[in-house]
């Protein structure tokens, strides 16, 4: 299970404050823009038991959110608890507490003359990705809340002029890394049948470590190719990022369980792009092209060192990635962009 916890001073009473957190609509201007939080449904002044509903942009796939309040103790906190989310569990618990009789008592906050009060937050959680998707989690909620608290100070205290603050996003990939990190990983699955050749006849190894190379020829070529094929006609990318495969809404699959569909995507810049429409096809449709064709090295290669039976089950495997790539692509992904592209006037 993943823990966040954090810990702001803002400059009016408690009172206030509470009646900020308590007001479910505040969640739209204090949380950054590009989450695109927004309320679908909330009572006006929230209780033991009430229900909030309300949407938010995660790794690029938008999802509904509900929640409902427990341990409601009015001016001094209360607990939303997600009853459909992204996560499996969320419990997110809201305090306030005066800041004088907290640093009086535990120092718990330096700094400022004492007025104001402490608004925390502790935030526990679970995802399906276990231990590895929890602590990516921990990252994100975290950058969250520290814009969160910046710009929840900035309103309750009336600051006037609004003093901009960037939102450390940890989805997002520097150019540079995300492209060394496609070529590198390439490379790795281009030389592992190489190497697992000296395994000799033990099949299940051979499974296992071809098995990873066609996992990473899948996976990494798809952008690598975008990048490659942008470059050359014009396009520009400002960043990689993580996010959810767009096959989570082809196949319907439940909120709970989109994280497994993780995805690696590129950012495209589009003031510093100069490609023709034909230019932009031709970047969106490469990136389904070689997740298809790349992933047939390994059978390919496996056939012509005299390897036939795992090569034959990797041959079928590619196949029907080969298929299924092409339909959903079609329907939902990059190829039916590069269509649009094209009809585009």
């Amino acid at each position: 299970m993943g823990v966040v916890s954090s810990s702001v001073k803002v400059g009016v009473d408690p009172d206030t404050a509470f009646r900020f957190i308590a007001d479910p609509k505040n969640i739209e201007i204090v949380y950054p823009e590009s989450l695109r939080f927004r309320v679908l449904e909330c009572p006006e002044q929230i209780s033991e038991g009430s229900r909030i509903r309300m949407e938010a942009r995660l790794l690029g796939q938008r999802f509904e959110w509900e929640s409902i309040v427990r341990d409601y103790r009015e001016g001094i906190g209360f607990t939303d608890e997600a009853v459909g989310s992204p996560f499996l569990m969320w419990r997110h618990t809201h305090t306030v507490r005066d800041s004088i009789a907290s640093e009086d008592n535990n120092n718990a906050y330096r700094g400022g003359s004492g007025k104001g009060c402490i608004i925390d937050d502790r935030i526990e959680f679970r995802t399906i990705l276990g231990p590895i998707g929890d602590r990516f989690a921990e990252r994100m909620i975290s950058s969250i809340l520290e814009y969160r608290n910046h710009r929840m100070r900035e309103v309750l205290e009336d600051r006037g002029e609004r003093v901009e603050v960037e939102y450390n996003d940890p989805t997002v990939i520097s150019l540079a890394k995300g492209t060394a990190l496609c070529i590198i990983a390439t490379i790795i699955g281009l030389l592992i049948p190489i190497y697992a050749q000296g395994i000799g006849d033990q099949q299940l190894i051979l499974l296992i470590a071809n098995g990873i190379a066609w996992f990473l020829l899948w996976f990494f070529t798809h952008d690598l190719l975008h990048l490659i094929v942008g470059r050359l006609v014009g396009v520009r990318f400002s960043h990689f990022y993580i996010g959810i495969s767009n096959l989570v809404r082809a196949l319907n699959v439940s909120p709970k369980y989109r994280m497994l569909f993780i995805a690696l995507g590129i950012k495209i810049d589009r003031e510093g792009s100069r490609a023709s429409k034909h230019g932009y096809a031709a970047m969106y449709i490469s990136g389904p092209l070689a997740s298809m064709l790349a992933p047939f090295y390994i059978p390919l290669y496996m056939l012509s060192q005299g390897i036939s039976t795992v090569a034959l089950l990797f041959l079928t495997l590619s196949l029907i990635n080969l298929i299924l790539d092409a339909i959903m692509s079609y329907r939902h992904g990059c190829i039916r962009k590069g269509v649009r592209a094209l009809t585009k006037q």
